[in-house]
This record gives structure tokens, sequence and C-alpha cells, in this order.
């Protein structure tokens, strides 16, 4: 832990921000398990080294790798498949966002963007020997080849992308299989109402799902502005909309659904609402609101104490104001 890490080829593997960052002691650690540290200098005694670096360290040849996150298999999910423990276990070593390894710890990944140049990188993972020959990096890609071949055939140059992608958005996505706690998205009302806006299954893209303590849930589509499922039991699993950027539809946990269909002779693209938006109340119940012809409508739904269904509250504004409420049990 005494003997710092070599200079050779530094000005081609870190950003020139990171390099900055280290040089001119404004931060850049990732190793802080090393008694040794950097000396403070000052910007006059430093001068053009940051530049000089990058000029001596130039790869002429560097490997090519596109980042641009454009292409199919830059679907962050797919470097995720890597990374965990039904790929090629990157964290059974490395940290990541703070989270500990599955072993002995290495360095935190989710810096690398951020720290690495991109050709290094690829550089570094082809041929990990040959870029740092004290390194205790396996090498998981040979002649082109992965060692995990369940996805993109094998091909290297794509999974390596996909892993840099990965990384670039961890802040936006989720943590690796292995890593990642079981049930880690289940939404589970407690002492308020939980708002979910989703893709839910016969509810539509613009799904408001509502979630109550009292174990009885509502879809509100804001499209059609109606309440068009009601279940109880569990809530939410929000799993699939934090896995992919492309979210599939989501379903009730619940084993008790009522669907409500549109009024005979009525489709919901001919009602003609349109939805202004919601307001909470003290305790997080919301009411709807939206407007249909000239007149407003105001809806609150809220649980009975019993939890056998929802009261229904119907409020209208204008020149004919009115309140209708009901019960709904199912």
């Amino acid at each position: 832990g005494r003997v710092p890490p070599e200079l050779t080829g530094v000005g081609s593997k870190l950003t020139e921000d990171w390099l900055n960052r280290i040089l001119f002691g404004e931060g850049g650690e990732v190793r802080p398990y090393l008694n040794t540290r950097m000396p403070h200098y000052l910007g006059y005694q430093l001068g053009d080294l940051p530049d000089i670096f990058v000029v001596a360290d130039k790869n002429p040849n560097p490997p090519q790798i596109n980042v641009s996150g454009l292409l199919h298999h830059h679907r962050n999910r797919y470097g995720r498949q890597l990374m965990g423990t039904e790929g090629l276990s990157c964290i059974t070593c490395h940290n990541l966002k703070g989270h500990r390894s599955l072993g002995m710890p290495a360095v935190d990944l989710s810096v690398v963007p951020e720290r690495l140049q991109p050709e290094w990188f690829k550089r570094f993972l082809l041929e990990p020997a040959s870029v740092n020959p004290n390194t205790r990096m396996p090498a998981f890609f040979t002649d082109g080849k992965s060692a995990f071949k369940n996805l993109f055939d094998g091909d290297a140059g794509k999974q390596i992308e996909a892993i840099w992608i990965y990384l670039k958005e961890i802040d936006q996505t989720r943590l690796p299989v292995g890593m990642e706690k079981t049930n880690a998205y289940v939404l589970v009302p407690k002492d308020r109402p939980i708002i979910h806006r989703t893709f839910m299954k016969d509810v539509g893209p613009r799904t408001i799902a509502v979630g109550y303590p009292e174990k009885v849930h509502l879809a509100f589509d804001a499209s059609s502005c109606r309440v068009v499922l009601v279940w109880k039991g569990e809530f939410l699993d929000a799993e699939s909309a934090q896995a992919d950027r492309f979210a599939p539809y989501v379903f009730p946990l619940g084993d008790d659904i009522h669907s409500f269909q549109p009024k005979e002779g009525e489709s919901d693209r001919e009602n003609q609402r349109q939805f202004l938006g919601y307001r909470l109340d003290a305790i997080g119940i919301p009411t709807f609101r939206y407007e249909q012809g000239d007149t407003l409508v105001e809806e609150t739904w809220r649980p009975l104490d019993d939890g056998s269904g929802f009261t229904r509250q119907l409020k209208t504004l204008g020149e004919t104001p009115g309140e209708v409420v009901e019960e709904v049990r199912w």
C-alpha cells in the first residue's frame, strides 16, 4: 500500500478532467486504502504538465469503441446483466456506487466513465496483463470473444460497450443481479398513499396508480380521465420501469382485481375529457381534476375503513354545480 501507481500511459488512460483533479489536488482518489498520498502542488509549479502527459502518451492506434448510447446493444440492461452474477460477475471484486463487492473489494467502477478514456478501457479489458502486468484482473475476452457467450454471441466489442453505457447511466438504473436486494422495487404504502405514474396493462401509457395503506388501490387513466382498475392486496412492483428505458407494462400485485368498462355506446376516445392534473389533501389522497365540455369535474376516491372498497366523490363545478357520493365495493 506504499507504492504509488505507475505513470506509464496515464495521459491516454485518464480523462483530462480527472488528470487535472489529481495533479491540482482537487480529488480523484479511487484507492483510499493505499497509504501513499499525492503531494499538493501549486498551479505555477505544474504549468502545462497535464497537457504534456496527454501529448506524450497519445496512442496512435487506439481501439475503436462506440459509446454514443444510440445502438441497440447500448441499452443499459445489457451492461447490467454482464456486471452481475448472471454475466461476467464484475461485482465479485468491484464495488459499485458505494455498494461493497461480494468479495475482496477493488476499485468502484461507477466512476469509470468520468475517470477513464473509453479507448483505454476497451484495451485494458481485452488484454489486462499487457496493459498492467501486475494486475489481478482476469482476462474475460480472448481473440475478440467473451467468456460469456449468452449475449451478442460473445462479441467482445459489443459487450464492452454495453458495460461502459451501463456505468455511464448507473444513476438512472438498477444495481446488477447479485448486488440488488430482493423485491427492491415493490411499492408498499405505509403512512400515506403512494402515487406512481407508469405504463399499466389494460389502462395505458398514462396510468396514475394510487396505492393506499388500507390495501385497496386504483389505476386512473389520464387519457380517458376515469378510474379503470381497482384491486385489493399488494400494490405494485415497479421493477420493470427501472429495468429498461423502454419499460414494459406493469401489473397489479393484488389478486382481487375489478375493471370498469366505458358505458355502453361510449368509447374512451370519444368522451372528450381533458385532464387537468390532481391535488393532494393533507393525508396524501389525490383529487383528479378534468374538464368535460364546459364542466369542471373533481373526482376523489377514499378507502373505506374496513378495506372493502372506496367512497367515490364526484363534484361538478360551473353553471350547474353538483355532487355525487357513492360506495364502490367488489
